[in-house]
């Protein structure tokens, strides 16, 4: 099975994400089915609300697409996020800071997908303690509980779920980025902001110096 197929259940089996619905356009041209299956979306016949929104929350961006998560579903109204031990990036990732951003994201779009169910959450972060300062000191405890609870509101961001993905395509790196789009992307902002901050790099020097940077940093970590 492909890795963003299914997540582990704690206790036996798993939570499947593709259904064969259409993909879109975008995402069609140039792949093959089976590399993009997952992006249909889970199926909107089943009953537990907990596992179709696990089925989106599996398409959240992780370090090098190794899916490093297991989750509990045993207590009513709840879900329990594990790290998966067995998908370590030891020399990539030796603090963990990549693999929990990755389990930050995955709680992003779990949360999204309930809300569109009309369901909120209550994420408690490390409910047991937390992790020491190494990926060597990451232990059985869990990352998350997730406490679901009705009366959400749908939030716009979950129709873009299924359309967000790695482009595989060339970029030109001679056309700049209009400001058109750049303040599309400054009014996508939570109103009012809860924290976040946008910013933006056009001027040729600025971008080559951040573009090198960028490779530098490949380089290291292949």
């Amino acid at each position: 099975m492909q890795r963003r197929t299914f997540i582990n259940l704690i206790g036996g089996g798993v939570v499947l994400a593709a259904t064969g619905a259409v993909v879109t356009t975008q995402l069609r041209s140039g792949f093959p089915a089976a590399a993009i299956a997952d992006w249909a979306g889970p199926s909107t016949s089943e009953p537990d609300v907990r596992r179709w929104a696990l089925g989106y929350a599996i398409l959240a961006p992780n370090p090098h697409n190794l899916q490093p998560w297991i989750v509990d579903l045993s207590q009513t109204n709840t879900i329990t996020l594990y790290y998966d031990r067995a998908r370590m990036l030891p020399h990539t990732d030796p603090l963990g800071r990549q693999v929990l951003i990755g389990h930050g994201c995955f709680l992003e779009l779990l949360a999204l997908a309930l809300a569109e169910r009309g369901m909120a959450c209550d994420i408690t972060l490390f409910p047991n303690g937390e992790f020491g300062a190494a990926l060597t000191d990451f232990d059985t405890r869990p990352v998350a509980r997730i406490t679901l609870r009705a009366g959400a509101s749908k939030d716009p961001l979950f129709a873009q779920i299924l359309h967000r993905h790695t482009p595989k395509a060339a970029f030109d790196t001679t056309r700049a980025v209009t400001p058109e789009t750049l303040t599309q992307l400054q009014t996508a902002l939570p109103t009012p902001s809860t924290g976040m901050q946008f910013g933006a790099v056009r001027e040729p020097a600025q971008v080559e110096a951040l573009r090198k940077l960028a490779m530098d940093a490949a380089r290291v970590e292949f």
